[in-house]
């Protein structure tokens, strides 16, 4: 979650997500998203507009993704 930041419009492949539960925690906020691709968590730093409803354009640090097979559900390699 930590590696996701929210992107500008012009942001070559960025992410629509929508938010659905923004849970504020002191020194950081977890954003429970909604995808056309599933949903996603975030960590973000505290503050800003997280209201659920509000449309959000995302950008992911894929050198720390994990991707798992949709069949099998096994790590893929890097």
């Amino acid at each position: 979650p930590e590696h996701i930041r929210e992107a500008a419009p012009a942001t070559p492949g960025h992410l629509a997500a929508t938010v659905e539960i923004s849970e504020p925690l002191g020194a950081e906020t977890y954003l429970h998203l909604q995808t056309p691709a599933g949903p996603l968590t975030a960590r973000v730093a505290p503050g800003g507009d997280h209201k659920p409803g509000r449309a959000l354009l995302l950008t992911l640090d894929l050198d720390h993704a994990h991707l798992f097979d949709p069949v099998t559900g096994t790590v893929l390699p890097p």
